[in-house]
């Protein structure tokens, strides 16, 4: 009824090229894509239909194109491709279609009301003026889609999906946020040397947008077994429904959390279980393999031994399609929830932590107390469950209790949970998926890893042979260093100094000047100098990289107060120095150059 949001607009256009993309690996293209041959479900996923169009891409179909054969003349005014009205479509003709129904959803106009003209097909007036709010890349994309030329549109569904993934990325908070600190550092270079840098900053830039993809968690299990209570306890906030009296996930349905501009998207699912037919198990997996998630959360109840078979066909299944769709095997946990109410029931309490060690050979054979009982009944329904699901292949197994509301906590093994969840996704999805969570062991992990990079990029800047761009690329790297681990362990960032200003306190320096002030002490890069003592000042200013980044973990993770930072900064300082003077070192004397160099995404 209205023009939909560009957000709106990527989703749904990734999801028909993913259809269109299942479409043409069967040898068929579709002749008749539009608005009115598109349906929305009420799970959000859309569905292309009307197939009575549709064309089989046979050999000889091909030999009769090489032959310039004219066939049936099908299609939709404002919709179809010059080429098919000479009766001549191709599969790239239903990017065109797609890309003018694009138009429509954008503008809610009719394609033809922008005077297309009718000998080459190309609209008279530009669209996107109607869609000022819209991105450029999204633009640029749809333009292209609907060339008239078909050599010129992309050539299959893959390049297309390649593109809406670069699309997503640079539209992404954090991503703008960090291109904006070094657009701003290197804005200052003069001109002449701007073209010198341009490919330096978008290689990095380009290695970053890998780092920072939102990754998506699919929760799975029957009606009972607190997988909305999973959910809830990861994320330390009610983002799901728990139900009390009976089932609450009636549907496959998406959660989308953020945190500091951090965003994570779970997928949760009713149970195979909780249907007298197959029809929750087509429906999940459907669901699951067309979200793409990274992982997939098994919610088992500890203490119930029913529909065995039936989840085991399912993850089967499940694994089947997902490597089928994707050519990546889907990692799996299996999350033993409730182990609270293992017998002795009256007896939950996790502090200290109980000993659920059941592949040891040193167990209790006798409990000499309520405590040891539990733990040796909880130990029993673990192995129990783990042979229930020996023919099931997964990748860790996490027993854990996930009851908490507003009056009791009682969580368990949660922090050991997200850190394996973190363990077993892609590395593009895990600083997002640290910065979204509230686990310090999985926040440490990433600004350690964040840190070391930071510091060797940072070090390697000093080396590139043009004056002035080690000072600039320095100061960016260390400001986004210090913004982003800030960002991702506070629970507010707008309550938090700045970056600028948590590197002014830290070295008791006045206003813009703290990074001026680092740099300073540090760098001291003269071209054609001896390339041992360039290497030196690369070592000082990645050393003092490594501290800033251990300094801000200190204060915005662990909570420590200034002075004891300050502490903690030049401790740093000491430790590291001499492995990255050795490291700088060897580097400017085997591989000098940027361009050379081993330089760890960032």
């Amino acid at each position: 009824n209205q023009p939909i949001t560009q957000g709106q607009a990527i989703k749904w256009l990734q999801q028909l090229v993913e259809i269109l993309k299942e479409v043409h690996a069967q040898h068929y293209f579709h002749r008749d894509i539009k608005p009115s041959n598109i349906m929305l479900k009420p799970d959000g996923q859309l569905v292309l239909i009307d197939f009575g169009a549709v064309r089989e891409v046979t050999p000889t179909f091909l030999h009769k194109k090489q032959q310039n054969w004219s066939g049936t003349k099908i299609g939709t005014v404002g919709y179809t491709p010059p080429e098919q009205h000479r009766g001549l479509a191709v599969p790239q003709s239903d990017f065109f279609s797609l890309g003018r129904t694009f138009i429509y959803l954008l503008t809610g106009q009719e394609p033809i009301d922008f005077d297309e003209d009718l000998d080459t097909y190309e609209l008279q007036q530009n669209w996107r003026e109607s869609v000022p709010e819209m991105g450029e890349l999204l633009g640029d994309l749809i333009d292209d889609l609907i060339l008239p030329s078909v050599a010129k549109r992309p050539q299959n569904a893959d390049i297309i999906l390649q593109r809406i993934d670069e699309i997503l990325i640079k539209t992404d908070v954090v991503f703008q946020k960090v291109e904006s600190y070094i657009e701003s550092s290197f804005s200052r270079l003069p001109n002449y040397l701007k073209f010198v840098v341009e490919p330096i900053k978008k290689h990095h830039l380009q290695l970053f947008a890998k780092q920072i993809r939102t990754p998506k968690i699919a929760l799975y299990g029957r009606s009972g077994s607190g997988k909305s209570s999973v959910l809830n306890a990861i994320l330390g906030k009610r983002v799901a429904e728990v139900g009390v009296a009976g089932p609450v996930t009636a549907r496959p349905q998406s959660y989308s959390y953020e945190k500091n501009d951090w965003k994570l998207t779970f997928v949760d699912t009713r149970g195979v279980g909780d249907s007298v037919d197959d029809a929750a198990i087509s429906e999940a997996i459907e669901y699951i393999v067309q979200e793409k998630v990274d992982i997939f959360l098994f919610v088992i109840p500890a203490g119930e031994h029913s529909y065995i078979a039936k989840d085991a066909q399912f993850l089967m299944l499940l694994k089947e399609e997902h490597y089928k769709a994707h050519k990546v095997e889907l990692p799996i946990i299996l999350v033993i929830n409730k182990i609270d109410e293992i017998a002795h029931p009256y007896e939950w309490n996790p502090n200290p932590p109980y000993n659920l060690n059941w592949e040891s050979e040193e167990l209790l054979k006798e409990p000499n107390s309520p405590r040891e009982a539990k733990e040796l009944n909880i130990i029993d329904a673990i192995k129990h469950k783990l042979n229930e699901y020996q023919n099931i292949t997964y990748q860790s197994v996490v027993p854990v209790c996930a009851y908490w509301d507003k009056m009791i906590d009682m969580r368990y093994n949660i922090e050991v949970l997200i850190e394996r969840i973190y363990d077993n996704i892609p590395e593009s999805a895990q600083i997002s998926f640290a910065g979204a969570t509230a686990v310090n062991s999985v926040q440490k992990l990433v600004a350690s890893s964040l840190t070391t990079t930071a510091a060797l990029l940072a070090g390697s800047s000093c080396l590139i042979p043009v004056p002035g761009i080690d000072i600039l690329a320095v100061g960016a790297i260390q400001v986004y260093l210090v913004d982003i681990i800030a960002g991702i362990g506070s629970s507010d960032r707008d309550s938090q100094p700045s970056a600028t200003d948590f590197i002014s306190n830290l070295l008791s320096v006045t206003g813009g000047a703290a990074i001026t002030f680092v740099i300073k002490q540090v760098c001291s890069i003269i071209p054609g100098a001896n390339l041992v003592a360039n290497a030196s000042a690369a070592a000082a200013v990645g050393t003092m990289t490594m501290a800033l980044g251990s300094a801000a973990e200190a204060y915005f993770i662990d909570g420590l107060s200034m002075e004891e930072v300050r502490e903690k900064f030049e401790e740093e300082k000491k430790r590291v120095k001499p492995e990255l003077e050795k490291t700088f070192v060897q580097s400017s004397e085997q591989n000098y150059g940027i361009n050379e160099m081993h330089i760890p995404p960032f």
